[in-house]
């Protein structure tokens, strides 16, 4: 979002000591552990815990205005057969005219 000229929320930790940023993350952690603990003496279930935060490398930015199928190079926009399949969706079946139709017997 800042990319796109969005300014940057009031409440950064840039410019925090690395103490008390590790004395935050560790309170929050012991706060989820007894959470989860008494939940589990009570007998209640909750979600699973995540395992972790997930890196964002294989996502990267691709700005705004940009398609968002095929791939664009030099100049074209270059689309495989799943995504046209894609943006047309499934054939309907022709239904109610016939080719050849019937003559009422005369």
């Amino acid at each position: 979002m800042q990319a796109l000229g969005a300014k940057a929320s009031l409440f950064t930790q840039q410019k925090m000591p690395l103490s008390h940023r590790r004395g935050i993350k560790a309170k929050a952690t012991a706060r989820e552990e007894v959470r989860r603990k008494e939940a589990q003496e009570n007998g209640v279930i909750l979600e699973r815990a995540s395992k972790g935060k997930r890196s964002d490398i294989g996502k990267r930015d691709r700005g705004v205005g940009t398609p968002t199928v095929g791939k664009f190079a030099g100049g074209t926009l270059k689309l495989s057969r799943k995504d046209i399949h894609e943006i047309n969706g499934p054939r309907q079946a022709i239904r109610g005219k016939r080719k050849g139709k019937r003559v009422a017997g005369i």
